[in-house]
């Protein structure tokens, strides 16, 4: 009779990903994961769409280079923009998922009997990769509307609408 216990699934599991370099044995009682609040800060950003030819024009995408996370809770948290353009909420699930509030901002002008107004549309979500950690999918749509929107876009080399997608790494500071 041996005095060694009997190896559990759960003790399989962890030693193999102990084996393969992951780390998925945390105590079940872990909880959710939840970002720290405070500042953070871009560490890398992956262009993965740019219609809008933002990148090619003026060689950046115009996103905050970081942002604030604030009123931090199990199941949410608030972003605050380094351009301080908007407080958006975001729902948070116990993987670390999250998907912020989309707002939008307007621009509107007119001359010569003509007018336009711009809108960009922005959007958020991600992944949290730890409480000082994450990756945030960013977009951005952006619309024209007016008789001055042809002049708009020859100008500026735009085609309306267009979209812009970005993937970025952040750490808390």
């Amino acid at each position: 009779m041996s005095l060694r216990p009997s190896p559990t699934p759960r003790f399989f599991l962890c030693a193999l990903t102990v084996v393969a370099g992951l780390s998925a044995c945390a105590p079940d009682d872990a909880g959710p994961i939840v970002p720290v609040a405070g500042h953070w800060t871009v560490t890398g950003e992956t262009v993965v769409e740019d219609t809008c030819d933002l990148v090619s024009t003026f060689g950046e995408t115009g996103m905050p280079a970081g942002l604030v996370v604030d009123e931090v809770r199990p199941d949410g948290f608030t972003v605050i923009p380094d351009d301080d353009t908007e407080r958006l909420a975001c729902a948070l699930d116990e993987s670390g998922a999250f998907s912020c509030d989309s707002y939008q901002e307007s621009d509107s002008g007119s001359q010569s009997g003509g007018s336009y107004t711009l809108t960009y549309t922005w959007g958020t979500a991600g992944t949290l990769q730890g409480d000082a950690a994450m990756v945030l999918d960013a977009t951005m749509d952006l619309s024209c509307d007016g008789n001055m929107c042809g002049q708009i876009a020859d100008s500026s080399d735009l085609d309306f609408p267009c979209h812009l997608a970005a993937s970025r790494e952040l750490v808390a500071d």
